[in-house]
C-alpha cells in the first residue's frame, strides 16, 4: 500500500510541474506579446509587396500585377494565391496564400507550404523536414529567432512577434506546414465600426 501512495504522490507531482512549465511558456508569450506591443511601432510587410492593413481591392489589383509578371498563378480551385519556391529553400516548393480580411483590410495571412516532390516514401521531403527548412528561411528573411512554445497537445508552434506583427510556424499534418501572419491589433470577434455619412 505504502508503494502505490508514493506513485501517486510522485504522478501528482509531476502532474503540477507540468501544469507550472506549461503556465511559464504561456507567460513568456504573453510577456514577448506586451513586450513588442507596447513598443508602439508598426510592422505589416508580409512578403510580394503586401502588407497587413491592405485593402482587400489593392490585394486583387496587386495579385493581379504578380500574376502579369508569372511570380504566382490561380492555386487549386482556385482558392488561393500559389507561388512555386525554386531556389529558397532546399527542395522546390510550393507556397499557397490567401489573407483573412477585417473591415476589408487584410488582419491574417495564413501560408500553407509543402514540398513540391512530396510522396509518403520520400520521407525527407515531410513536413519535420519542411518546418526546419522554413524556421531557417523565416529567420534570415525576417531577422530574428522564432521561439517555440507547446501547445495544450505538445504540437510545437514557433513564433516571432515584431511590433504588431507575429509570425507563427507549425507543422499541419506530415505533408504541410503553415505560417500565419497576423496583426495583433486587430479583434476580428469585434464589428468594425460603419461609417456615418
Amino acid at each position: 500500500m505504502k508503494v502505490s501512495g508514493i506513485w501517486m504522490k510522485a504522478g501528482w507531482t509531476l502532474v503540477i510541474a507540468m501544469a507550472i512549465l506549461a503556465c511559464a511558456k504561456e507567460d513568456r508569450y504573453q510577456q514577448m506579446v506586451a513586450r513588442e506591443l507596447a513598443k508602439g511601432v508598426r510592422v505589416d510587410s508580409l512578403f510580394f509587396g503586401i502588407y497587413l492593413g491592405m485593402p482587400s481591392k489593392d490585394f486583387f489589383d496587386h495579385c493581379l500585377q504578380l500574376n502579369h509578371r508569372q511570380l504566382i498563378t490561380q492555386g487549386p480551385g482556385g482558392l488561393s494565391v500559389q507561388h512555386i519556391m525554386k531556389n529558397e529553400l532546399k527542395q522546390q516548393a510550393v507556397m499557397r496564400f490567401f489573407p483573412g480580411f477585417y473591415d476589408n483590410k487584410i488582419y491574417q495571412m495564413p501560408v500553407i507550404y509543402e514540398y513540391s516532390a512530396w510522396a509518403p516514401w520520400n520521407r525527407n521531403l515531410w513536413a519535420d523536414s519542411l518546418l526546419v527548412d522554413l524556421l531557417a528561411y523565416y529567420q534570415t528573411k525576417y531577422e530574428g529567432d522564432f521561439l517555440p512554445f507547446p501547445d495544450s497537445t505538445g504540437k510545437l508552434t514557433y513564433y516571432k512577434v515584431d511590433g504588431n506583427r507575429q509570425i507563427a510556424l507549425s507543422k499541419l499534418n506530415d505533408r504541410e506546414v503553415e505560417v500565419v501572419f497576423t496583426d495583433l491589433l486587430v479583434d476580428p470577434t469585434v464589428k468594425p465600426e460603419e461609417d456615418e455619412e
